[in-house]
């Protein structure tokens, strides 16, 4: 495969007739219009996911987006991932707008064959690290006269000294 959304979509392609027949077909659209994307998932709440579904009806187009995060590059991994989101795309279970997340599930032995036939998931893993802390925090200063506020950094204050009030054109004091 020439690149990871070309992947997810042959992925999802080949694994559609399975899903359908695995809920008996009642509810299955396998028409459904489903967008893959390696990307960073909209989080559940506050906790970072690895993949979820956005419902058509949060896209202009009314297309369903799965997004499966750029940490992971396991094709194993991928598809276990994909799977109950295709199931919930081919059932049609859009009860709310909001992104739907899944379990990981163990793929089943049609899974294996599809992952044989696609190969590697063509993708290398990017490490996400904690962001940094904000080391700059800024200062609030006032105008005694007119109560002119603005707001400087400490190294501002300390090496160029207090901004000067636009108003009055005395010194800002630290409030």
């Amino acid at each position: 495969m020439s690149n990871r959304e070309t992947w997810l979509a042959e992925f999802a392609s080949q694994a559609k007739p399975h899903i359908a027949a695995s809920i008996g077909g009642y509810g299955a659209n396998e028409e459904a219009v489903i967008r893959l994307s390696c990307g960073f998932p909209p989080k559940a709440g506050r906790k970072a996911v690895d993949a979820a579904i956005v419902p058509p009806s949060a896209s202009d187009d009314f297309t369903a987006e799965v997004f499966v995060s750029p940490t992971v590059d396991s094709a194993q991994q991928v598809a276990a991932l994909l799977l109950p989101l295709l199931k919930v795309a081919l059932k049609g279970e859009w009860r709310s707008a909001s992104p739907k997340v899944a379990a990981p599930v163990n793929l089943p032995a049609w899974a294996d064959a599809i992952l044989a036939n696609l190969g590697e998931y063509p993708h290398a893993r990017i490490e996400i690290t904690a962001a940094p802390k904000q080391t700059t925090r800024l200062i609030k200063v006032a105008c005694l006269n007119d109560g002119y506020i603005a707001r400087v950094s400490r190294s501002t204050l300390v090496n160029l000294g207090s901004p000067i009030c636009p108003a009055c054109n005395q010194s800002l004091v630290e409030a």
